[in-house]
């Protein structure tokens, strides 16, 4: 939000006196003079500067023009730049010709919520004041504001947006009623390439040949939905949205990437959670079978976006509760809570998938019963129960009572179970009881059988 208020106050204040706004800006200019983005980074938040130098007149308006029209190479792009870098570097640099240009009154795209999101009852405003000014949006700005504004708006509001005049109101009318982007289906696939070679591979040197990954597909959304006088969303969010399925070339292209996310990214698509979970599934998918650092923070911030919670953030979500590393664990948990609480939560979906995960060597128990132990410390033990009795089938389906961490499972299990009065016999726990000895795991079982046998 720090930096969406920054851009968009540049933009207001250009319009209103760029001479005020530029001798305000020269503290800054001094200490943080813009140097550009670097041929292998990619376009982040404090390339702003790169406005606050367009409104110094330090980029030429017709290098801008160049940049916006597919001419010239743009500073703010590079080798490395993702596709969501790509989606910033364009918001940045048509605000810079704005400023230098047409002068817009204000920015469209500017959130009204921590989410990202937009409402509709001010993105028809905003509309209205370009309408009454005289000026065309951006192609940009307004893409990006139409990917945020909520689905749902009221009726005064879709009555307010039918009287805009201009081509972009025209759009935005349309965008409401049609109900915007549409959401993309998802499904389950796996990604198991197998060894290319009969030697082991030192490490991220073809790592892909070495999981078993389950992972999402989806069709995307090719140009996109059309508007009323046959507008299309900028390329950058239509690229933003392209088509995802696991494949060796996708492996290649996800490690090569400079991934170093920020909330920003979530902020472009604060509808479209399940198609954000989708297109990140393989760095959620590292923090539990490479043991990677970092991705499960970003969870709690999916879960807390809009649109539907489907098989993709579900996927995200057990990926995060099998990573490796302790706050990335914290980060599933939140999620987990958050979806359980707004009723997004599909115990038995995000269940079934941690049990094949673990049968697959994906998900650790060990590293399951810590972040299920955590969450039910909450108090949450039927949301737990709903998962763990999902998972288990599966798990000892496939699994032998030397598992690590198995007994270990049962147990919490056993305790949920007890505590939200669960009953109703499960085949695979009762096979598990009923082999012979006296092991930890065959104890656990008996036990679990047993409460729920009431």
């Amino acid at each position: 939000m720090v930096f969406e208020r920054a851009l968009d106050g540049l933009v207001r204040q250009a319009h209103r006196d760029r001479a005020a706004l530029l001798e305000a800006l020269e503290p800054v200019r001094r200490t943080n003079p813009w140097r550009g983005t670097g041929h292998w980074g990619d376009c982040r938040p404090h390339d702003v500067l790169y406005v606050v130098a367009a409104v110094a007149g330090e980029t030429p308006p017709r290098r801008l023009w160049d940049y916006l029209s597919g001419q010239g190479r743009s500073p703010l792009r590079g080798a490395q730049t993702t596709v969501h870098g790509a989606v910033l570097a364009a918001r940045l640099e048509e605000a810079a010709w704005q400023i230098t240009a047409n002068r817009s009154p204000h920015l469209l795209a500017t959130p009204t919520d921590a989410t990202g999101a937009v409402a509709a009852a001010v993105l028809v405003e905003r509309i209205a004041g370009y309408e009454a000014a005289g000026i065309t949006p951006g192609r940009v700005d307004l893409s990006a504001a139409l990917l945020r504004v909520g689905p749902d708006a009221a009726p005064e509001v879709l009555r307010a947006a039918e009287g805009l005049t201009s081509r972009a109101g025209r759009w935005l009318a349309h965008w409401l009623r049609t109900g915007g982007l549409p959401g993309q289906p998802s499904e389950r696939v796996v990604f198991a390439p197998g060894r290319g070679s009969k030697r082991g591979h030192v490490y991220m040197d073809r790592w892909w040949e070495d999981v078993q990954r389950i992972a999402v597909a989806q069709p995307g959304i090719g140009a996109g939905p059309e508007g009323p006088d046959g507008e299309r969303l900028a390329p950058e969010f239509q690229e933003l949205m392209d088509g995802t399925e696991p494949s060796v070339s996708r492996a290649r292209k996800v490690y090569d990437w400079a991934w170093r996310p920020i909330p920003h990214w979530i902020a472009m698509l604060p509808w479209h959670r399940e198609e954000l979970a989708a297109r990140w599934l393989d760095h959620f998918a590292m923090g539990a079978d490479r043991d990677e650092r970092g991705a499960g923070r970003y969870l709690l911030l999916l879960a807390e976006s809009g649109g539907p919670a489907g098989l993709a953030l579900h996927l995200a979500v057990a990926y995060g509760l099998g990573a490796r590393h302790a706050e990335d664990r914290t980060g599933a948990v939140d999620a987990l809570l958050v979806l359980a609480a707004r009723g997004d939560l599909d115990g038995a979906l995000l269940g079934r998938e941690l049990g094949e995960l673990m049968a697959r060597g994906t998900v650790k128990p060990t590293r399951l019963v810590a972040a299920l132990g955590l969450a039910a410390e909450t108090g949450v033990g039927g949301t737990v129960w709903s998962v763990l009795g999902a998972a288990l089938p599966g798990l000892l389906g496939a699994a032998d009572s030397s598992v690590r961490g198995l007994g270990d499972l049962l147990a919490l299990a056993t305790e949920c179970a007890r505590r939200t009065r669960a009953r109703g016999p499960m085949a695979e726990v009762t096979a598990m009881a009923e082999r012979g000895g006296s092991g930890r795991v065959v104890k656990e079982a008996r036990a679990l059988r047993d409460v729920l046998a009431g």
